[in-house]
């Protein structure tokens, strides 16, 4: 045994033929683990899953967290934001003042009423 750094150091001579000896060990019995055990039994039938939401519920669930104006509590408010060429912009604006709107927004909102109870 030779010594290194403070540690021992075990050097065996070199063998010729088999490094390990020819006798088998035998292995040591073990209890089977609760996980082994578990899978002899039958499995429980998985939980149903629910049918996913049609869009008309997804959409009662996030208008429901909409905001609502003042005194108007069965409406929800909306900003869209659209960007249009400049020109169909003009007809938009020239058209609701046409139709008596007071403004290109009042117009918007009532089109998409409109088309909405359809």
């Amino acid at each position: 045994m030779g010594w290194r750094g403070g540690l021992g150091i075990h050097t065996l001579p070199p063998q010729r033929g088999h490094l390990c000896h020819a006798r088998v060990m035998p292995r040591p019995r073990r209890e089977p683990s609760p996980d082994e055990r578990q899978a002899a039994l039958p499995l429980a039938k998985a939980p149903a899953r629910r049918a996913p939401p049609t869009p008309e519920a997804i959409a009662k669930i996030v208008v429901a967290k909409l905001t609502s104006p003042v005194g108007f509590p069965d409406k929800a408010e909306v900003t869209p934001r659209l960007s249009l060429p400049r020109a169909v912009c003009e007809r938009l604006m020239a058209r609701a003042s046409r139709e008596g709107y007071p403004s290109f927004a009042a117009w918007v909102q009532a089109v998409l009423e409109r088309e909405g109870k359809h």
